[in-house]
């Protein structure tokens, strides 16, 4: 679970609250310092140059936060969800296959 600490529309606290109610023992919680609600948002420019539904990935990694320190905040959510997910995928591979290869 993700959550920023600035965030106006929902509680960080709440989302806290929520995570420790969680049974699972497989979990992570990150409080991003700083963000708001929306962590990677695209600016209005970015949306009408790409057009609303591109997966391009040359288009995907230009800047399209609201300005530099917004896409910044953004690529370290991305990056972080890209390492989760890949870390889970090597655990999962791991458990079927009983090989490890120390990448995790």
């Amino acid at each position: 679970m993700i959550h920023g600490d600035k965030d106006r529309a929902t509680s960080h606290l709440a989302t806290k609250e929520f995570f420790e109610r969680i049974a699972s023992t497989d979990k992570e919680l990150k409080i991003y310092e700083g963000y708001e609600h929306v962590m990677t948002k695209v600016s209005r420019l970015a949306k009408h140059s790409a057009g609303p539904t591109t997966t391009d990935p040359a288009i995907m990694s230009v800047q399209v936060g609201i300005d530099e320190e917004d896409d910044a905040k953004r690529q370290a959510v991305l990056q972080d969800w890209v390492g989760w997910m890949c870390k889970r995928a090597t655990i999962e591979r791991e458990k079927v296959t009983g090989e490890t290869d120390g990448s995790v």
